[in-house]
Formats: C-alpha cells, structure tokens, sequence
C-alpha cells in the first residue's frame, strides 16, 4: 500500500515552528494542513499563531498528480516537488493549474 501522508517541511528556528504536511484521507481528498507558531508569525499576523488547511476534492487529486508529472503518485511528487523552502509555490501552483481547493485558515493562540 502506497504511504498517504507525507511531511513537506518541519522547521524549528528563531522565527518558531512550521509544520506543512499533506494527506490522503479515507474519501480520496487530499489535504494539505500547515501550522506556524512564534516570533515569525507574530511580525506578519500581530499573532504568534496561524494555521491553515486546503483540502483538494477527490475528483481533483488525479488532475494534480497529472499537473505534477506523476500520475498515481501525487504524495511523493509533492515531497519532491514542495518540501522545505520550495512549500512556499505550493499554493501558485495550484492556482496556476486549476486546481481546486476548498481553503480555510486561523490567525490567533
């Protein structure tokens, strides 16, 4: 069975924590969940917290896997494509594709 869940980054600096990770749930949707805390967040939000999810449809995670060159495989092709500091194109690239995403996100502790 092929993993479903994958980390894209996991950073722990001066600035705090980021956590990005993306998941294949039981429906088939993909979710892309990311978690910020610290001094970083506090400069750009006024608030030491901020977390976020895009939830790409089922119906939308073949057209990703295809946008990503890798039919079937779109965990491992987002890891090779979008860890680290490469996790900032992620939401362009969506866009750019047509990708559907259903997005919600929080600012505050």
């Amino acid at each position: 069975m092929a993993k479903s869940y994958v980390v894209l980054r996991d950073v722990n600096d001066a600035d705090g924590s980021r956590l990005l990770t993306a998941e294949l749930n039981s429906g088939g949707e993909l979710v892309i969940e990311g978690r910020d805390f610290g001094a970083g967040v506090k400069r750009i939000f006024g608030e030491n917290e901020y977390e976020w999810a895009w939830t790409v449809p089922a119906a939308g995670v073949e057209a990703l896997a295809q946008a990503l060159q890798a039919p079937g495989e779109v965990l491992a092709a987002l890891k090779d494509r979008f860890s680290g500091e490469n996790a900032a194109g992620l939401a362009e690239f969506l866009d750019a594709h047509g990708i559907e995403t259903k997005r919600w996100s929080r600012v505050g502790d």
